[in-house]
């Protein structure tokens, strides 16, 4: 689907050669003895609510749910990439804390996800998991307190191994009543589609306005207040397109690359 995205195109890496820029484009890049890498596809805003609905149905239409077979060391392995770790510059092995909180909550998280059966139920437990790994970050750099795990980056790892264990074919079958309830790994890739149309999809009860900035990170959430809003205008967007948000992750993200 090329509607609400911006083709970047394809790198060429060769030696000495031009790059043949209109090539890349039209994806007919030839080149001579060099590796040809894709690009990911840059989301861009939705224009309005109409179009978002379009796209969001069209894709939910004939989206399949990933089916991996991992074991719980590939599922968390997997869950978070080495590009988000880059992100915790002078934090000492940040891939290491996540991983070993996660292995040693794993069982846990997969006992109590059965039991969460109220949308209210759900959001209040992926909230603990959040607290839970920014305290073991908070106690794994006690000789560096300014470099606390700050709320974006933190549920937006939580988020991402829920997504995780959800592509695992007889977890998700054992879960699958609480589906719709997943929340989105929040980054550039799932709000810069919003940047036009989030005051439209706001919750009416929400008595001010928000700015999405062109040049939006996971950064951008820094409060459970702010994340509870963009999650509930997700989740109304994605209600009007008839998908489960974790569906509108996987057109954001998934799609893109």
């Amino acid at each position: 689907m090329k509607l609400g995205i911006e083709i970047v195109g394809l790198k060429v890496f060769s030696d000495g050669e031009s790059d043949r820029e209109n090539d890349w484009l039209l994806g007919l890049a030839k080149p001579k003895g060099g590796t040809v890498m894709p690009m990911p596809k840059v989301p861009i805003p939705f224009k309005d609510i109409n179009q978002a609905k379009k796209i969001l149905a069209d894709y939910g239409e004939d989206f399949i749910h990933p089916t991996k077979t991992r074991s719980t060391d590939e599922i968390i392995k997997h869950s978070v990439g080495s590009n988000l770790f880059r992100a915790f510059r002078g934090i000492d092995g940040p891939s290491k804390i996540y991983r070993n909180w996660a292995k040693e909550n794993f069982e846990f998280i997969l006992s109590n996800l059965k039991s969460r059966e109220t949308l209210e139920k759900y959001d209040e437990f992926i909230f603990e998991l959040n607290e839970s790994l920014s305290r073991r970050w908070y106690e794994k750099n006690e000789n560096n307190k300014s470099k606390k795990l700050s709320f974006g980056p933190s549920i937006k790892m939580v988020n991402l191994l829920i997504k995780t264990i959800f592509e695992n074919g007889q977890l998700r079958k054992d879960n699958e009543n609480i589906i719709d309830f997943l929340h989105i790994p929040f980054d550039s890739y799932s709000m810069k589609p919003l940047i036009l149309i989030i005051n439209d999809i706001i919750a009416p009860d929400y008595k001010f306005g928000i700015k999405i900035p062109k040049t939006v990170t996971m950064n951008f959430i820094n409060t459970k207040e702010l994340y509870n809003i963009i999650l509930d205008s997700v989740r109304n967007i994605c209600s009007q397109s008839e998908i489960p948000p974790i569906i509108y992750d996987y057109w954001c993200w998934d799609d893109k690359h």
